[in-house]
């Protein structure tokens, strides 16, 4: 999946008009014929390092050595500073100093991962990066952060957030419409319709702000979660754009779909979907504390409808490992939110009759981790065969023909 989001990044580059030349600056630069050779050749590194790692039976994700034939600069940007971090305490708190660079350089073809997981995170990361510096797109963004911002949007919501969306609901007889500059009211990022079943989806590619994460503040934390999806200081977020919609609906027909004039109101279900990027917001109590405030905020529309459901955060990670069963209708979104209601309630009745911490904290699992763990990762990466049908899912040539 880490490898698709690599290609895919690339595939978008070179389609841009106004980046394809750095993408042919940054390969001379890296010395790799096209794209397809530097995030080939990185992936492959380390595969063959992590396979003789398992074969030697080395401890967990920890201090796996990584040998290389040539020099990978990119290797490089991620290694870790051990003078910075003793000089900058602000990269010694939540380990930051590690998550940013979880590689450390033995020599110039060896480097110790830290921890596998941070290297992962990492990645992709460190690749947008490394394009930045080595591209000469300079001359455009004077800043990383302002290229980063343009990445975000122009990538990750219109291409990869679009193109998973349209693979996993597309389908006979559904509504499928996404957010455009001038819609009318009524314009989540995704207004998804299958049935009596509406899906209200907002996208947010935030990361959870690190002065947050290193305060350990609750008061900070919590801010900070309320900025990305409730309010900030100039407009509505998350789950304050979808109650708005939701009142919107209560007494306005939907212009691009007609669903009201066929059906009452109190035979529709309501789905309140927001999909991010950031494993962060997988962490429990997360979803469970934007509920509560949506759960508020919409409560004058309930009986408005059949059904408001519970907010539902989703890691887009897992519309990419479960992409060709949504095609196939292998999988279905209302099912897999209903059945997380279910348990979470469940599992809330337990801990309220146990009193345990654990049981509390169990009861606030994300999504994610519930249904991963009842459907397993659908291995869509195990042939070429099905990497083809993902390609095409997308809209990318196939890399691997």
């Amino acid at each position: 999946m880490k490898a698709l989001r690599h290609f895919h990044f690339f595939f978008y580059l070179e389609k841009n008009v106004i980046f394809r030349p750095f993408v042919d600056n940054f390969l001379k630069t890296v010395g790799c014929l096209n794209c397809v050779q530097y995030v080939s050749s990185i992936l492959e590194i380390m595969k063959s390092n992590f396979q003789n790692a398992q074969q030697a039976n080395l401890p967990g994700d920890y201090f796996h050595s990584i040998r290389t034939k040539d020099k990978f600069d990119l290797f490089d940007l991620l290694s870790i500073d051990p003078t910075g971090i003793k000089n900058d305490i602000n990269k010694q708190k939540d380990y930051i100093g590690q998550k940013e660079r979880p590689l450390f350089k033995i020599n110039d073809d060896e480097y110790f991962v830290l921890y596998f997981n941070y290297l992962c995170n990492s990645l992709f990361t460190g690749l947008v990066f490394s394009f930045y510096e080595k591209s000469g797109i300079t001359k455009l963004y004077k800043s990383f952060p302002d290229f980063k911002t343009i990445i975000g949007t122009e990538y990750s919501e219109y291409i990869l957030f679009r193109g998973l969306v349209k693979t996993c609901f597309a389908g006979k007889n559904v509504i499928l419409k996404f957010a455009e500059k001038g819609d009318c009211a009524i314009n989540p990022d995704c207004y998804y319709r299958k049935g009596n079943d509406i899906f209200l989806i907002e996208f947010k590619d935030n990361l959870l702000a690190a002065k947050a994460i290193q305060s350990g503040s609750f008061d900070a934390i919590k801010a900070s979660i309320d900025e990305k999806f409730i309010q900030n200081s100039r407009k509505a977020k998350g789950i304050s754009q979808i109650s708005r919609l939701i009142q919107e609906m209560s007494n306005q027909d939907v212009p691009f779909d007609n669903i009201f004039l066929k059906q009452k109101r109190r035979n529709i279900s309501v789905y309140p979907v927001i999909i991010h990027t950031n494993f962060y917001f997988q962490f429990p109590g997360i979803n469970e504390y934007l509920n509560e405030e949506f759960q508020k905020k919409i409560e004058p529309f309930k009986k408005t409808f059949k059904t408001i459901k519970p907010l539902t955060l989703i890691n887009i990670n897992f519309l990419y490992k479960n992409l060709l069963s949504f095609k196939k209708e292998e999988l279905d979104i209302s099912e897999l939110i209903n059945r997380y209601a279910k348990i979470i309630n469940k599992k809330r009745k337990k801990a309220t009759n146990s009193g345990s911490i654990d049981d509390y904290i169990d009861a606030s699992i994300s999504f994610d981790e519930i249904s991963n763990g009842k459907i397993g990762y659908n291995a869509i990466y195990k042939d070429n065969k099905h990497l083809q049908e993902v390609y095409g899912c997308l809209d990318m040539p196939d890399y691997h023909s």
